[in-house]
């Protein structure tokens, strides 16, 4: 009785308390990766956030090109989930290691990403994109700039999840950059929805269907540490965190790093929820 007190004690603690979040960058450097940051801006006025990992401590420095990658993230997820695994797990570590000049986008709405030049963020019309101009725009508008930073003529392109939907958005909308893209590589990809073994999916359909221009705010620093104290206690752990995951993605995994879960959430705008939905119907 004595041990669950303390749990649930040091549980609000960390809420109340906690420490600031930490951001890519930070998670790269803390493994003596060398990191930089970039901004990219796309033709409808939003200012991407970029960081890009340009070699390896455990290969020594060449001159001349690196084969460049494009890493893009999935739904209310940012740059962060690639990396926060470290360097034995985290592709983009392995990658660098390997010589290839690694970047990390952030799609418009996340917390890397929250800026536009004329529209401020509580401005609902800042929230009327989907995956759909993710692809478009943010995309197109990441492979353009990380070409003309490396002297690169294509990219080798990674995305999950969202990140998969809207690389074939692109394909589709704009043909033009199937040249710029050597390989993908699309992780859990997202093409069609409509048989989605999700339960919990289908009875939050008519909900999310009803957001509109909105944003979905979980990466705060009070919510980032709720979820991550609440992921933390084994039984809240497996009851609410796990459950929770596989109830709307459908499935469940062994591999899922449940300690890491939280810092993955950062936040995204009420149309890429409602874009899949409508999809399933």
């Amino acid at each position: 009785m004595a041990q669950i007190l303390l749990r649930w004690i040091v549980l609000v603690v960390n809420i109340l308390g906690g420490v600031a979040l930490k951001d890519t960058g930070d998670y790269i450097r803390m493994h003596n990766y060398p990191v930089e940051k970039h901004t990219a801006v796309t033709p409808d006025g939003y200012i991407l956030g970029l960081f890009r990992i340009p070699n390896s401590p455990r290969r020594p420095s060449t001159s001349g090109p690196k084969p460049a990658v494009l890493f893009v993230h999935g739904m209310t997820c940012s740059s962060d989930y690639w990396v926060i695994i470290g360097p034995e797990q985290g592709l983009p570590f392995l990658l660098a290691d390997e010589g290839y000049d690694v970047w990390l986008i952030n799609s418009r709405g996340n917390i890397y990403s929250r800026k536009h030049l004329t529209i401020s963020p509580n401005n609902k019309d800042f929230w009327q994109f989907d995956w759909h101009e993710i692809g478009i725009y943010d995309t197109t508008t990441s492979i353009d700039f990380i070409l003309s930073m490396t002297g690169q003529t294509a990219v080798h392109y990674v995305g999950h999840s969202q990140g998969a939907t809207s690389f074939l958005a692109m394909l589709s909308m704009r043909p033009e950059y199937n040249i710029k893209v050597k390989t993908s590589h699309l992780l859990g990809p997202v093409a069609f929805s409509g048989k989605m073994p999700s339960k919990l999916f289908k009875v939050i359909n008519n909900f999310y269907l009803q957001l509109g221009d909105m944003e979905l705010k979980y990466n705060t620093p009070f919510w980032s540490r709720i979820f991550s104290s609440l992921c933390t206690v084994l039984l809240l752990r497996h009851i609410l965190c796990r459950n929770v995951a596989f109830l709307i993605s459908g499935g469940s995994s062994r591999h899922l790093n449940m300690l890491s879960f939280p810092d993955t959430i950062a936040g995204d705008g009420g149309h890429c929820f409602s874009g899949y939905f409508n999809s399933t119907n």
